[in-house]
């Protein structure tokens, strides 16, 4: 099957320039070429998609996305529902998802996006492509750790594995792949989520963090954190860590580093920004309110000057948790990295593209339209470059040839 898109303005995921006037050929679920509508011939056999009207670019990537979304903000409350009732509302969040745009997530923690991405790729439910890790890995006493239960409690948690020493790390690491994770998360700093530690407290040892990128590389894929401490994020990235996610408290040295290391930095502004604007009202703890009130406005200062010294920026949420993060505004994060962080539009839109993919090691396959790409693409009303908040109201998505909203 043959689809011949028509677009007003076409932006790729790779040019720094949009096209005015491009197409889109696709086939059996493949980009076969796009550009200028003079350089993509029309077959007679296609059927032609009319968005000259609107912007045409790549499906949106989160790759920092949960779904394990709780019905209440009471800590205590939100570990005692059943995991079900979280997956029950991730089959619905999924599909916002994508008819959001977004038609590639990884989730860094939690057993519900195996079970996600197994049921969507068995065409049993909608959704997005889902990138998971199984379960997010956390010494004893971190940032995964439930440090208001009993300890043996929190040992039980569906959604978290706590590991302490090289032998469990590994053993934790194996345990993720052999579930069906397709890359291993981990803390190496304390966070805002967690009672009794802080966002620059540094946790997992240099020996702990090396095995777990041992047992990713020795099975092909590679090891995420948890980091919003400098002192958390070098110690991941000086053992192998491939992304950082959050790095609110990022210093130059550290993105220095991460720039010599090649890795990703991807900040899930969005939730914290959501936390402290709407925290209060929806019932979140204090000590939560207390650290966001800390760390969002350090966070949009440190991502710009990570942005300005070119530390490549990859595009995540941190949705998909709580009642107030629920899956579908998630372009929010795109407006955010505008207007508090200051990065480029086209430079965001690369970000929640081409990078994403590069950085979740799966550029083969999505973040660009070019040929033998998967035709991943969506369409928006109005010019992204100028306005960023037009990607929170999609159009026309397409995820791997199949027209989802038309």
């Amino acid at each position: 099957m043959k689809s011949y898109i028509l677009a007003g303005t076409l932006i790729d995921g790779r040019s720094d320039e949009a096209v005015r006037g491009g197409a889109v050929l696709v086939e059996d679920g493949k980009v076969v070429a796009a550009g200028p509508r003079q350089q993509v011939p029309q077959p007679s056999d296609a059927t032609v998609i009319d968005l000259s009207e609107m912007t045409v670019l790549p499906g949106l990537m989160d790759l920092h996305a949960h779904f394990a979304r709780t019905g209440t903000e009471d800590a205590f409350s939100r570990s005692l529902e059943p995991m079900e009732r979280q997956l029950i509302r991730s089959v619905v969040d999924v599909e916002r998802l994508l008819k959001a745009g977004f038609t590639t997530v990884r989730c860094p923690g939690g057993m519900n996006a195996i079970y996600l991405r197994d049921a969507i790729q068995a065409k049993e439910i909608l959704g997005p492509r889902i990138i998971p890790c199984g379960k997010l890995i956390s010494m004893t006493g971190g940032h995964g750790d439930k440090h208001f239960m009993r300890l043996e409690w929190a040992r039980l948690d569906e959604g978290h594995r706590l590991a302490d020493g090289v032998s469990d790390c590994r053993l934790a690491a194996r345990e993720q792949l052999r579930a069906g994770a397709e890359f291993i998360k981990i803390c190496t700093t304390g966070g805002v989520a967690s009672m009794r530690d802080f966002p620059w407290s540094v946790q997992f040892s240099d020996e702990e963090v090396r095995a777990f990128v041992q047992e990713a590389e020795d099975a092909g894929t590679y090891v995420a954190a948890h980091a919003q401490g400098a002192k958390g994020i070098m110690r991941a990235i000086t053992n192998g860590v491939r992304t950082i996610e959050h790095g609110s408290l990022v210093d130059e040295p550290t993105a220095t580093e991460m720039l010599k290391r090649k890795n990703y930095l991807i900040p899930t502004l969005v939730r914290m920004w959501k936390g402290l604007h709407e925290g209060k009202r929806v019932g979140t703890d204090p000590w939560q309110i207390a650290k966001l009130e800390k760390m969002v406005d350090v966070a949009f200062a440190n991502i710009n000057m990570a942005y300005q010294m070119g530390v490549p920026i990859a595009v995540g949420t941190d949705y998909g948790g709580r009642p107030f993060t629920r899956h579908g505004d998630n372009a929010l994060e795109l407006q955010l990295l505008v207007e508090k962080v200051g990065m480029k539009p086209m430079d965001v839109i690369q970000s929640a593209t081409r990078i994403s993919a590069e950085a979740a090691c799966i550029d083969k396959e999505v973040g660009t339209l070019e040929s033998r790409l998967s035709a991943d693409l969506i369409a928006v009303n109005g010019d992204p470059l100028t306005d960023i908040s037009v990607l929170q109201k999609v159009s026309f998505v397409m995820r791997s040839g199949n027209i989802i909203v038309q």
